[in-house]
């Protein structure tokens, strides 16, 4: 069973059709039927069930499509690691972070690092915060920067502290009558348009918001943050952001203190429990740079 069998498969199952799987494989069609009938006939079993024109996976194709996923992450942090020795590294530490969450702040975390542990790699990659948790637990990420939300302690497989406070504030275009203000009240916006992060604690938002008794008029929800810059600039809308989220706006966008509104969300940093690639003295170090407040009690 050759490798490149394992990955025509997957993209067969996640398509569930031969011919955009081929052509997301750079194969022709006929050579990913072909592959896909050696692979059952190797296997002496059926993987994809065919009605005309439908196609689904059999139970036994299910079982076999987590298999061969887990294999490839597998072969694929073999590679990682391979290649990281060869360039003279001797560890690698695979960081990811949500959104634009503290952006302005990592290459400073980088250097300290760098400088700390000379022959440690450092990869970043940015995902939206269920991908991030995916990652985790697949473990094709080491550690995740997030908002902490509260079903993170309901995660069995994940560890995680809570690193320091952001405040939430308001994002406007610098074009906006509000923009010099400095600061505003919360009554002063019952006419704006609101944006909100699709994905993000909207409900629970939108509801501690209705206690307070002001009803945010919702322009839309987006899938990330550069959507909602765009639009807070363009003077679409207005935005509530955690400060720590909107470190890399630009010169068209304004944060402005709301007084009537002290809220703060926690940073936290998130990994997967016995992960032999999260050292202690890696999270110390990182809980030193962004201002700890303490691992969580233990269960």
């Amino acid at each position: 069973m050759e490798i490149r069998n394992l990955r025509y498969f997957l993209s067969a199952a996640r398509n569930l059709n031969f011919t955009k799987a081929a052509e997301e494989c750079h194969i022709v069609q006929s050579a990913m039927t072909q592959q896909i009938a050696a692979l059952e006939s190797e296997l002496g079993v059926k993987l994809f069930t065919r009605r005309h024109k439908d196609m689904g996976l059999t139970r036994e194709g299910e079982v076999f499509f987590w298999e061969a996923q887990r294999l490839l992450e597998g072969m694929d942090r073999a590679v990682e690691n391979v290649k990281s020795v060869s360039e003279g590294y001797s560890q690698l530490l695979r960081l990811g972070y949500h959104g634009n969450l503290l952006r302005s702040d990592l290459p400073e975390l980088l250097i300290r690092l760098r400088s700390q542990y000379p022959r440690l790699k450092v990869t970043l990659r940015q995902s939206k915060l269920y991908q991030g948790i995916e990652a985790l637990k697949k473990e094709t990420l080491d550690a995740l920067f997030s908002i902490y939300w509260p079903a993170l302690a309901e995660e069995e497989e994940l560890d995680y502290c809570i690193l320091a406070p952001s405040p939430v504030k308001l994002l406007v275009s610098v074009n906006h009558p509000l923009a010099g203000a400095g600061r505003v009240r919360m009554e002063q916006l019952r006419q704006e348009q609101f944006l909100f992060l699709d994905g993000s604690e909207v409900k629970g938002g939108l509801q501690d918001l209705a206690e307070e008794g002001f009803l945010p008029r919702i322009y839309d929800r987006v899938d990330g943050p550069e959507s909602m810059m765009i639009l807070v600039e363009s003077g679409c809308a207005v935005a509530l952001c955690v400060e720590a989220g909107c470190q890399n706006r630009g010169p068209g966008l304004v944060l402005l203190d709301i007084e009537d509104r002290r809220e703060e969300r926690k940073l936290c940093l998130s990994w997967k429990k016995n992960s032999p690639r999260m050292r202690p003295e890696y999270i110390s170090l990182i809980r030193e740079n962004y201002g700890p407040e303490g691992l969580k009690p233990q269960l």
